[in-house]
């Protein structure tokens, strides 16, 4: 073989893996979380000051991620019907792989105190599913 065409070929290919690891390395650790609040026992309908700590236990536990656990803030989050979306990001140490459990604390917006929403619920996560645009071949052409 050719020595210009192998080096091409070698230099090509690391192009196509540096592409990959970048794309790969593109993904974000912010997700949306969408939840039910009541007051009352009736849907809220108002707007509300959130927040939300991620912990290693249902009861008790460790604040995470360590060593510097995150609070995430909302304030004045519209709540109609009782829902609401807000998007939250703990960082990329919050969700290493073992059991975490949200915590949501709650108050009207601009009122003096927070309350606990409820206990701590497990944080679970989602397959996550991407579309790629369709791709054509043609002879001598490889999809990746």
């Amino acid at each position: 073989m050719n020595p210009k065409i192998a080096t091409r070929r070698v230099s090509l290919l690391l192009l196509l893996f540096t592409l990959c690891a970048v794309t790969a390395l593109a993904q974000t650790t912010s997700f949306t979380y969408q939840g039910r609040l009541t007051d009352g026992g009736t849907p809220a309908n108002a707007n509300y000051d959130l927040q939300f700590t991620v912990w290693d236990a249902l009861s008790g536990g460790t604040q995470q991620p360590q060593p510097s656990p995150v609070t995430v803030a909302r304030n004045a989050v519209a709540v109609a019907n009782g829902i609401f979306t807000v998007p939250l990001d703990f960082g990329a140490n919050a969700f290493p792989g073992g059991n975490r459990f949200l915590e949501i604390s709650a108050r009207l917006s601009g009122a003096a105190s927070f309350s606990a929403v409820t206990a701590q619920r497990e944080a679970r996560s989602a397959a996550i599913s991407s579309m790629r645009p369709r791709r054509t071949t043609s002879p001598g052409c490889a999809c990746i």
